[in-house]
């Protein structure tokens, strides 16, 4: 296994390591991220590179596509078409821009640490991913078996409005963890080497 391979789970589902690639540590080498500031051409060398499933049904979008279609209501953003039930998904814009199609921005917000008030050598990139609609999970409305579930499935969690992050943590200018975010949780990897 490469020593740029992190081992993660790309689902709780997954008990095995999938392997992919997270962190391009070539780049790390280059002298000139030895301990300088994580400016905007480091945050836009170090942006994840994102693959969405095949059978992926959402995608990504502009936070400015989204606004195109909602508007305030009460304090809250409504989508301008009623939707024909709660889990309906009429309005074509909830399906996001297909990334192969449409450029989708993938925004990031720069947050230098500090301790006791003040700077550290540390610095957190959150890249942010929005989505226009988040489908729910398959859940067991009964209790499981050892035959599966009895009681049925249902879908819990739709909601209009969506969005996803990864962390990359740098020290000295260097990227130093990658942290995978998830609604419930989430998961860290280190840029060392992974042994086999």
């Amino acid at each position: 296994m490469p020593a740029s391979t992190f081992v993660s789970r790309p689902s709780h589902g997954d008990t095995g390591g999938n392997r992919y690639w997270v962190l391009n540590k070539s780049a790390t080498s280059n002298a000139e991220l030895r301990g300088l500031p994580v400016d905007a051409q480091t945050v836009a060398a170090f942006a994840p590179r994102v693959w969405l499933h095949p059978d992926e049904a959402w995608f990504p979008s502009s936070t400015q596509f989204h606004l195109a279609n909602v508007h305030e209501e009460n304090g809250h953003l409504v989508t301008s078409q009623a939707l024909g039930c709660d889990s309906c998904t009429d309005p074509q814009f909830l399906d996001g821009q297909r990334p192969n199609q449409t450029p989708v921005p993938v925004y990031a917000q720069v947050i230098p640490r500090t301790q006791g008030g003040l700077p550290t050598n540390v610095t957190d990139v959150l890249y942010w991913n929005f989505y226009p609609y988040n489908n729910g999970k398959r859940v067991c409305i009964g209790w499981y078996s050892p035959w599966g579930c009895v009681g049925g499935y249902s879908t819990f969690g739709n909601h209009v409005g969506d969005w996803e992050h990864l962390t990359v943590r740098f020290i000295d200018g260097r990227p130093a963890l990658v942290y995978l975010s998830q609604h419930a949780d989430g998961q860290g990897a280190t840029n060392r080497p992974v042994t086999a």
